[in-house]
């Protein structure tokens, strides 16, 4: 199995990621990360730096995003533990719920004002 990604540019600016995964000669392209600041959204996937180790966001390839916190637990559908994270990029602050390390997260733009 192989894999690689690159990085697109959206007409409206916004930066996405494409994932490819090559098994037995056949490609399998999927989303990675978006950082999408104009709409107020990104996605990436979550890395868990132990208790005492930074959390990173990271896009689908494993560059960082930026600093995540974590801000609390949530329950989901059917029970589903949720983690809260948060994070600012660009001055600006981001927050969402997830399933956890390596699971994509979507992040929004909080409101401000």
């Amino acid at each position: 199995m192989r894999t690689h990604s690159e990085t697109l540019t959206a007409s409206n600016g916004a930066r996405v990621e494409q994932g490819t995964v090559i098994i037995s000669d056949r490609p399998f392209v999927a989303t990675g990360s978006v950082i999408d600041t104009e709409q107020g959204v990104i996605i990436g996937y979550p890395s868990h730096g132990g208790p005492n180790g930074p959390h990173t966001l990271r896009t689908w390839s494993g560059e960082a995003i930026g600093a995540l916190t974590i801000t609390g637990q949530a329950r989901g559908f059917h029970g589903t533990k949720l983690t809260c994270y948060a994070m600012t990029y660009e001055g600006r602050r981001y927050s969402g719920r997830g399933l956890g390390d390596g699971m994509s997260v979507r992040l929004r733009a909080r409101k401000t004002g």
